[in-house]
């Protein structure tokens, strides 16, 4: 049976201190099903990457309780798919190499790793040529690198910040449905945090709404289409009706003042 409550935030305080202190979170609460795609909606600045940061043990300067599965986050227990995926894969690396860049660091042999990535880029269903470098791939396949690389520890959880803002719109319309794919052939658990409507309608099971600094959850709603996500029709009338009703709530909670 699936735990209602995988991943739990309970009263999470988060401050950044300096010549201009910031209170980010104030007793931000938030619960996520085991198995489900959870977006998290918001303006820019709200802490949405915080969030994610505080979920992979980025971030550990906060108060209150976080746990996934019972049990608090640890570093390197989480796949974390990064926003900007030029940045993110190290360009002297091949594509084998940025796969597998974890099992370097604990000392695995070259010709192990290069059948670790072999593997896992056939269980993922993904054609990339791992002698390669990231430079010599187009964009969307570099984020299917990235996301190769975070899937590499075969983790229970998936981050996702901003996984398809740096793509164009025919690229992001294909990665989309490949990472979605992906995703429901894993059973993840998934958090992706996103300032696009569209695409967090399109990939998840929930959205959670929130408010303008200092960021509390405003309203969570189901997305109420086809749970096959890789079904949804973006251009459909029920899509569209679904987008009007969550811009309204999004509308709403960057004007409310909690």
């Amino acid at each position: 049976m699936e735990n209602e409550n995988y991943i739990v935030i309970d009263n999470l305080n988060k401050n950044f201190s300096g010549k201009n202190p910031l209170v980010v979170f104030k007793n931000f609460s938030l619960s996520i099903k085991q198995g489900e795609i959870h977006c998290i909606f918001g303006p820019n600045g709200c802490g949405k990457s915080t969030l994610l940061n505080i979920l992979s043990c980025i971030d550990i300067d906060y108060r209150g309780k976080v746990l996934i599965n019972n049990h608090p986050p640890k570093i390197g227990t989480v796949g974390f798919l990064f926003q900007d995926y030029g940045t993110s894969l190290y360009p002297w690396l091949t594509c084998g190499d940025n796969i597998t860049l974890k099992y370097k660091f604990k000392g695995i042999k070259a010709n192990e790793r290069e059948k670790i990535a072999k593997e896992l880029i056939k269980e993922l269903n993904i054609d990339l040529n791992l002698d390669k470098y990231p430079y010599e791939f187009s964009g969307g396949q570099q984020q299917l690198i990235s996301l190769a690389r975070a899937l590499c520890d075969s983790p229970n959880v998936l981050l996702m910040d901003e996984p398809f803002s740096a793509l164009d719109a025919g690229m992001r319309e294909k990665i989309r449905k490949e990472i979605l794919s992906i995703i429901q052939k894993l059973k993840l658990t998934v958090v992706m945090v996103s300032h696009n409507l569209e695409d967090c309608i399109y990939c998840s099971d929930k959205i959670t709404f929130l408010t303008n600094l200092p960021t509390k959850v405003f309203n969570t709603q189901k997305t109420q289409l086809n749970p096959d996500k890789l079904l949804r029709n973006i251009y459909s009338n029920e899509f569209s009706e679904v987008m009007k009703h969550f811009r309204i709530i999004s509308q709403n909670a960057q004007n409310k003042q909690l």
